[in-house]
């Protein structure tokens, strides 16, 4: 801790030569650690000094970052390559970013590489059994352990092993700090020494379940400014001073038990970084004054911390009530009423959306509300609070699994898998390793099993219920003359038929049910098992038992016969039966949508919802004419295209012209009145995000479109009214792949 405390305190707050020379021996004496420990036990002291040294690294992003005010880099990839091209002093955020993270993960490397060995050496693990004694064989047979005994070999070279490893990749992250971080930083500092803002500047904090995060103004706004200037806009009493009226606006919305809307991310952002209101005019200017993002859930401040961030938060949380709490049916009833019940003000009467924003703000401000504005607008209150109130009450568990599941196993790497089973069980004030501390080598097998999986399509994969095994089993044995037998196999023992098994689904059944352990009545629910031990059916049950524990047994029916030849069997048996598949077609002629699903309820409040290839649908966006010629000339429907700046929800909005109803209120209400519109009518291969609604389809990303024609606004409404397959069912969701 003596060597870890040493970054607070050399040389005061300031990044100066001395704080420099502080970090670099104390960065030496580390790194010496990690790479020669004196005894070893099997690893483990390398492991502990190669954790010493990640919590160094940790600390010094920490004080460098907030203490020394550089502030953490936020953009993907190729704005990190494009701010390392910058000029100095505004390079220096990223260059800090690059070698921080090339150092930390050469040590993970390190950490990851000498556990491999210590578990492929261990006859109790996973690792061992898959390499098959391989690995021990070599070692016991090297003529360097010759006359010990095989459990002393292996500890000998262990012993050997771990520090070379670990001096390998701690020359790797020495090369990083030493060689690039620390010169780069004595650079900046002596070129610079005005960049600095002082000791410890808290740049985020907490209200209850909503974290805030203020960010810096980009460098492009900095470059004009004094460093006393940059130092005010960066101080640490600027973020504090949001706590106060933020958690106002929490009490307020506790009082009218809308509590449950605050969760997420808020993010305080520059003052220009919201743009224009595209619905400003010469005699109006709205101005942008925060935003909510549909497909984050998340909310953006543009405003100093002032009493308006009270009534400006509240506003945005009602955009959150509309679009993640009500039905879509439920928007477009309050857009029915919009114009005949008058606005609470100016800004309310320019599009329903907003309309329902702001009375909603008025509600939780104890404004005064005409008996239409209260009636129209507590009808739709009163029917959602009590699913906000369930969805309060599961916390962290209801973010798993609201949406469209991200990761599919087969191409989440370990580390990727590993961080985001961490930060569920943290959600859930659970630990992921007490849980299930096989959970690294699990997941190492499962994506193995699933490199050998057939791919089979779900719509061609057969649905055989519990009930309906026994005589499945007699049917084999009648018409097919196969003896199927009832077993106990291994999970470690069985393949998958699909290679699709998301982690999402899988981390959620963990934290709701547990995990599965031995006399779990879950193991005895029977999976239909071919005679090369491929499952047909309970692929995430399968997954779950391998990734707690890959020596659990799970009931089996297994049938003698090779899969291509079950397959079809089992598909005509479980057809048979009045089981359809999961993604079934209904009836012909459904213009490329699947289903309805089997499953009920599981996105949102749906009660029923589909599935459909992007590729197979048009779709049709309606905007101003100027807009449309630029959206055909780039073949590009831009998340925030320059000119014409967001408000309110951000993304990119269109209806299907295949399944998709004409809502007027919802679909004509997002540009200004008095320019004429024109629509777009385009196919894309882009996959929109979540679940699509009948009344729009969103994008939380630029749409890059593969045909476009820009038609008349009379012709799109016609398109839109004669659409071929409008869903029928308000509640019903599409989902496109």
């Amino acid at each position: 801790m003596a060597l870890i405390q040493h970054i607070r305190n050399a040389a005061g707050a300031q990044i100066d030569k001395k704080w420099i020379g502080g970090i670099r021996k104390g960065w030496k004496q580390i790194a010496s650690q990690m790479a020669r420990v004196k005894e070893r036990n099997e690893g483990l002291d390398t492991l502990e000094a190669l954790d010493n040294g990640l919590r160094y690294l940790a600390l010094l992003k920490q004080e460098l970052f907030f203490g020394k005010g550089l502030y953490p880099f936020h953009g993907g990839d190729k704005t990190l390559q494009k701010r390392l091209k910058e000029k100095a002093p505004f390079n220096i955020q990223a260059k800090v970013t690059v070698h921080l993270e090339k150092a930390e993960e050469a040590l993970e490397e390190a950490k990851r590489k000498i556990k491999y060995w210590m578990n492929v050496t261990n006859p109790q693990t996973a690792e061992h059994k898959l390499d098959g004694g391989q690995r021990v064989k070599e070692i016991t047979e090297d003529p360097r352990w010759a006359g010990r005994s095989p459990g002393m070999a292996i500890m000998r070279f262990l012993n050997q092993q771990a520090p070379a490893i670990a001096a390998e990749e701690v020359k790797v992250a020495d090369i990083e700090i030493s060689g690039k971080l620390l010169r780069a930083l004595s650079s900046f500092a002596a070129k610079y020494p005005g960049m600095e803002i002082g000791d410890e500047a808290d740049q985020q904090f907490t209200i209850g379940r909503m974290k805030v995060v203020v960010q810096p103004p980009p460098v492009r706004q900095l470059r004009s400014l004094p460093a006393e200037e940059i130092k005010k806009i960066r101080s640490p009493s600027m973020a504090k001073s949001y706590v106060k009226p933020l958690a106002q606006a929490k009490t307020l919305l506790d009082k009218k038990k809308l509590g449950f809307l605050w969760y997420g991310l808020t993010q305080i952002k520059c003052k220009t970084c919201g743009g224009k209101n595209p619905l400003d005019t010469p005699e109006k200017v709205w101005g942008v004054g925060g935003d909510y993002e549909i497909g984050k859930d998340q909310i953006n401040v543009y405003v100093d911390p002032k009493a308006f961030v009270v009534e400006l938060m509240v506003h945005e949380l009602g955009h959150r009530y509309y679009y993640k709490f009500m039905s879509k049916a439920d928007r477009a009833e309050f857009s029915s009423y919009f114009g005949q019940v008058p606005g609470v003000s100016d800004y309310g009467k320019t599009v329903s959306a907003e309309d329902f924003a702001e009375v909603f703000a008025w509600y939780v401000l104890n404004r005064e509300l005409t008996r239409d504005q209260l009636e129209r607008f507590k009808k739709f209150l009163g029917r959602k609070k009590q699913r906000g109130a369930a969805a309060e009450k599961r916390g962290g568990i209801i973010r798993i699994v609201r949406g469209r599941a991200k990761f599919n196993v087969k191409g989440t790497d370990g580390k990727k898998a590993r961080d985001y089973a961490l930060k569920k069980f943290k959600a859930d004030n659970k630990s992921l390793y007490d849980v299930l501390p096989e959970f690294d080598v699990g997941y190492l097998l499962l994506r193995r099993r699933l490199g050998k999986a057939l791919n089979v399509p779900r719509i061609d994969m057969p649905v055989i219920r519990q009930k309906d095994l026994e005589g499945f089993s007699k049917h084999l044995q009648k018409e097919h003359d196969v003896t199927p037998r009832w077993k106990r196999l291994r999970a470690s023992s069985l393949l998958p038929t699909q290679s699709q098994i998301w982690l999402d689904k899988l981390m959620y059944g963990i934290l709701k049910d547990g995990p599965l352990k031995a006399g779990d009545p879950r193991l005895d629910l029977t999976i239909i098992v071919s005679k090369e031990g491929y499952i047909l059916d309970g692929h995430h049950r399968w997954a779950s038992a391998l990734i707690t524990d890959p020596s659990l047994s799970i009931k089996a029916l297994w049938v003698p016969i090779r899969i291509k030849e079950l397959l079809p069997i089992a598909k005509e048996y479980g057809e048979s039966a009045g089981n359809a598949p999961r993604a079934e077609v209904k009836g012909k002629g459904t213009g490329g949508l699947k289903g309805p699903f089997v499953e009920k309820g599981k996105y949102w409040a749906s009660d029923t919802y589909y599935k459909m290839d992007v590729t197979k649908d048009r779709f049709i966006h309606f905007t101003t004419v100027e807009a449309a010629q630029s959206i055909a000339k780039s073949k590009k429907l831009l998340l925030r295209p320059p000119g014409v700046q967001h408000f309110g929800p951000v993304g990119v909005f269109a209806v299907s012209l295949v399944w998709g109803w004409y809502v007027p209120g919802t679909q004509l209400t997002h540009i200004k009145s008095d320019k004429p519109l024109v629509a777009v009518v385009f196919t894309t291969n882009t996959v929109p995000d979540g679940a699509a609604h009948h009344e729009e389809v969103f994008w939380d990303k630029d749409v890059k479109l593969k045909t476009v024609q820009v038609v008349s606004k009379g012709k799109a409404i016609q398109l839109l009214k004669r659409v071929p397959f409008p869903l029928k069912d308000e509640d019903a969701y599409v989902l496109y792949s």
